[in-house]
C-alpha cells in the first residue's frame, strides 16, 4: 500500500478525524474538571499524564530511552515555571 494510494489517504483521514475528535473529547473533559473542581486540581491532571504516559509505555514493552524522560521533566518543569508565574501574577494584581 503506497502513501498516495487512495487506502492510505482514507486510513490518514481517519487518522485525522480520531485525533481531532479525541482532543475535542478531552478538551470538554478538562472545561469540566475545572468548572467543577479548582484549577489547581485540574492542573493536577497536567503533571499526571507524563507519569502516565511513562508508566504504559514501560507495561507495552517500550524502550524509554534518556531523552524521553529528559523531554517528560523539560514539559513537566515548564508546566512549573507558568503556574508559578500565573499564580504570582494573579496574587500581585488582588493585592
Amino acid at each position: 500500500m503506497a502513501f498516495g494510494s487512495q487506502e492510505g489517504l482514507h486510513a490518514l483521514g481517519l487518522i485525522v478525524v480520531l485525533g481531532v475528535l479525541a482532543n475535542a473529547l478531552a478538551l470538554l473533559m478538562l472545561s469540566q474538571l475545572i468548572q467543577i473542581s479548582s484549577p489547581v486540581f485540574a492542573t493536577l491532571t497536567t503533571y499526571l499524564i507524563p507519569l502516565v504516559a511513562l508508566y504504559w509505555g514501560y507495561t507495552d514493552g517500550e524502550i524509554i530511552v534518556a531523552e524521553e524522560i529528559f523531554a517528560m521533566a523539560l514539559i513537566l518543569l515548564s508546566v512549573y515555571l507558568v503556574d508559578r508565574f500565573e499564580t504570582e501574577s494573579t496574587e500581585d494584581s488582588v493585592k
